[in-house]
């Protein structure tokens, strides 16, 4: 009877686990874009119409700044290890460890998604 209990408890906390992990595993897929979100990542890949990319590109400039590196037809923004965006003919990556960025940070990328999102969907 003990080892029935026991292994009922350890199906059961397996369970929890599982659906924990599951739970907060969110993707995304629009027509345009996946975005896939857990607690430690937040990752963007988005193909899009050429006519969009100035208007996406001025819209990261505005929320992180001048390109860590900018040569036609490629731009990217980095810190270090916390976040990399690259801006490629009609293809936009972002790659976010949101473990190394301070909550503000980790808001401003959440905030330009939508914003980005919202260029590759009604644009």
């Amino acid at each position: 009877m003990k080892n029935l209990l026991l292994t009922t408890m350890a199906l059961l906390m397996t369970m929890i686990v599982f659906a924990q992990k599951q739970a907060i595993t969110q993707k995304v897929t629009s027509s345009n874009a996946t975005i896939t979100t857990t607690p430690k990542i937040l990752s963007l890949v988005a193909g899009f119409d050429a006519e969009k990319e100035k208007e996406i590109k001025v819209l990261i400039g505005k929320r992180l700044g001048n390109p860590s590196e900018n040569e036609k037809g490629y731009c990217s923004w980095n810190a270090e290890s916390s976040y990399k965006v690259v801006l490629r003919a009609q293809k936009l990556t972002i790659d976010i460890d949101k473990t190394k960025l301070t909550a503000a940070r980790i808001k401003i990328f959440e905030q330009l998604q939508h914003e980005l999102l919202h260029i590759l969907n009604n644009g």
